[in-house]
């Protein structure tokens, strides 16, 4: 158990650390100066990131590398498109539409593929 508790652990670090340098990258590149993770985050925006990390989290999708997303309806439009764009910049990150208005996405990670 607690080697699959470890290989999860690693598996969301590689996750979260390449988002991480992929956001940075961006800022890097851009004539936007980096701004403080804070400023960037409104309340309903933070809340949903911290709803998709657990998601992403969870014992059941990190031993998948997949799981299902749904926009809730109190989620704003704007938020959730800005999560959705953000991950789909991630390498070795897969966004699946299962709906037509992509308010329901698969997420499908390789975390090999990012360690290399």
């Amino acid at each position: 158990m607690l080697h699959g508790m470890l290989q999860r652990k690693a598996a969301y670090t590689v996750f979260y650390t390449v988002y991480l340098k992929h956001i940075n990258r961006r800022c890097q590149h851009s004539h936007i100066l980096p701004v403080p993770k804070e400023a960037l985050m409104s309340k309903s925006y933070e809340q949903l990131v911290k709803r998709v990390q657990r998601a992403i989290n969870s014992p059941g999708a990190q031993s998948k590398h997949w799981v299902e997303i749904k926009r809730h309806a109190d989620d704003e439009q704007e938020d959730w498109a800005r999560v959705i764009s953000e991950l789909g910049t991630v390498e070795n990150v897969t966004l699946t539409p299962i709906d037509d208005e992509a308010e329901h996405v698969g997420i499908s990670w390789n975390p090999e593929e990012s360690m290399s």
